[in-house]
């Protein structure tokens, strides 16, 4: 049952957006949008594979979260840089 519900919060397979962050420190790409659990921390300069957005946790009063394909992982909308978020489809 678990394997099940894992699969459902995987987000389809469609066109990504190529993107980079907008700080200037490491920044904690979680496993999902919901819980502070850590896949993996990008560097400043990482260039940024964005398939998809969603809502979740609240981060400094905004919940648009991002999910980067080719890591698995989710980051907020503060993290990316300027007009990343535009033309994002909704997962």
């Amino acid at each position: 049952m678990r394997l099940f519900i894992a699969l459902l919060s995987v987000p389809p397979l469609i066109s990504a957006k190529l993107c980079s962050l907008d700080i200037p420190r490491p920044q904690p790409c979680d496993i999902d949008q919901w819980h502070q659990e850590r896949r993996t921390t990008l560097g400043p300069d990482a260039a940024l594979n964005i398939r998809c957005w969603d809502r979740g946790r609240s981060v400094t009063g905004e919940t648009r979260w991002f999910y980067l394909g080719d890591r698995r992982c989710w980051i907020p909308l503060q993290a990316l840089g300027m007009e990343c978020d535009v033309g994002v489809p909704h997962c």
